[in-house]
């Protein structure tokens, strides 16, 4: 390593830090790089040992950039795949995120909101515009063939949610309808494709027919609830009953005075009202 030990940048020109920060620096770097078999590292890194690599990265790249940065300092981050085109940088950095995504959820409909998904939507359209360059959309078509989400971010996010459920060991034949994943719809979107079966793209088509979500193979019943037993349903009968409102019976004499008749009346189950008739007949029997 050379004695002046690599380069900070300070208010854009490049400043050389002490050879021991040079060599905290290079030792968190082959660290990194060990770890992620790259050295595409975000700017606010920090590392288990609260080393700040990022920020450091970004010194050895403004002085490559000024052509003051030692040749040994060069050789030993090149060897560690550092990247000195800044453009070049960002998209590294971005792919990084992608490949984080992939590895945890195993495609790259990625939401808008989510780390890499507005990224991805100005991809996407550079792309469809065939603005981007080959061999960058070479990258994402490896971690994901259907990254440009060709049967739209809504159809592709619903069927990574089935595909999920259903790699995670649950029967396909288990789905109802009124299934939920992750709080959506999953059992009504999947009829959806039922219905339409014979209008989905062949690539839609083959999608749900690798993951065994066929119309011939998935019933997709409804839940159907239990029916009431005749006590269940008396009783819920007579609580009906006896919700209702009061009645009144108004009337009075000539007096103008009130009489029994306006008194509430309360509609009664017609099973208590025998049982308590019942009753009065026994008393006065009595």
């Amino acid at each position: 390593m050379g004695g002046r030990g690599g380069v900070r940048s300070l208010h854009g020109a490049a400043i050389l830090p002490e050879p021991r920060r040079a060599g905290l620096g290079l030792a968190a770097a082959i660290r990194y790089h060990k770890e992620h078999h790259h050295l595409r590292v975000p700017t606010d890194f920090e590392d288990a040992y609260g080393y700040r690599l990022g920020a450091f990265i970004t010194g050895p790249g403004t002085a490559y950039n000024q052509g003051a940065l030692d040749p040994d300092w060069t050789t030993e981050l090149e060897d560690l795949g550092m990247v000195w085109d800044d453009h070049e940088a960002a998209w590294q950095a971005n792919l990084t995120v992608l490949e984080a995504f992939h590895t945890e959820h195993g495609h790259l409909a990625i939401p808008t909101t989510a780390p890499g998904g507005q990224f991805l939507v100005v991809q996407r359209g550079l792309a469809r515009n065939n603005a981007l360059p080959t061999d960058r959309a070479a990258q994402p078509t490896a971690l994901d063939p259907d990254w440009l989400l060709p049967h739209g971010s809504d159809w592709h996010h619903k069927y990574h949610l089935l595909r999920r459920h259903i790699e995670a060991g649950n029967d396909p034949t288990t789905l109802r309808r009124d299934t939920l994943l992750d709080g959506v719809k999953a059992g009504s979107w999947l009829h959806r494709q039922f219905t339409t079966w014979n209008d989905l793209d062949p690539g839609q088509r083959d999608l749900l027919t690798h993951l065994g979500l066929t119309p011939d193979r998935v019933p997709l019943r409804r839940s159907a609830s239990p029916p009431l037993l005749r006590t269940q349903r008396g009783a819920a009968a007579g609580l009906r009953g006896a919700e209702r409102p009061s009645a009144r019976r108004p009337g009075v004499d000539r007096g103008g005075r009130r009489t029994d008749h306006d008194r509430p009346m309360v509609v009664q189950n017609p099973h208590e009202a025998r049982r308590r008739a019942a009753h009065r007949g026994a008393a006065q029997a009595c």
